[in-house]
């Protein structure tokens, strides 16, 4: 359906990523989360029930977004309001789209992110290789 949504992916999609010589794990691309999906708004609980099968979970964070710790806790809050349990999962949060232009500033109140690029590929492989840490310790 082609009307102004507030998202625009309507399902997951599934891929394989390697690193290592042997090592592989499979990501899934969750659509984004809007204000009151843990109630059912938008497609809401469709997305989130995917995540409750996820060991990481990694939380996307427009670099030029206007508030970027107010939109963290937004999709945290989602997330939480619509499992408790979800909060036991380990957390990557990310800051894209780093090949534009950035206003540290905004970023100031925010700490512990990784920052990536999926236009020039900034980022990505110091990411695959933390995913690839984080879910060999479990």
């Amino acid at each position: 359906k082609i009307d102004d949504y507030p998202f625009t992916t309507l399902q997951p999609h599934l891929g394989i990523v390697k690193y290592g010589e042997y090592q592989s794990f499979v990501m899934a691309d969750i659509p984004g989360l809007i204000e009151g999906a843990s109630k059912g708004k938008g497609l809401g609980h469709q997305f989130l029930k995917h995540i409750e099968r996820t060991k990481l979970l990694l939380i996307l964070i427009d670099t030029a977004d206007d508030n970027p710790l107010e939109n963290y806790r937004l999709l945290k809050k989602e997330i939480l309001d619509y499992n408790p349990d979800l909060n036991k999962r380990k957390y990557i949060i990310l800051r894209t789209k780093i090949d534009t232009k950035i206003d540290n500033d905004k970023w100031s109140e925010m700490d512990d992110y990784l920052e990536i690029s999926s236009v020039s590929k900034e980022g990505i492989p110091t990411l695959i290789k933390h995913i690839g840490h984080l879910l060999n310790k479990e």
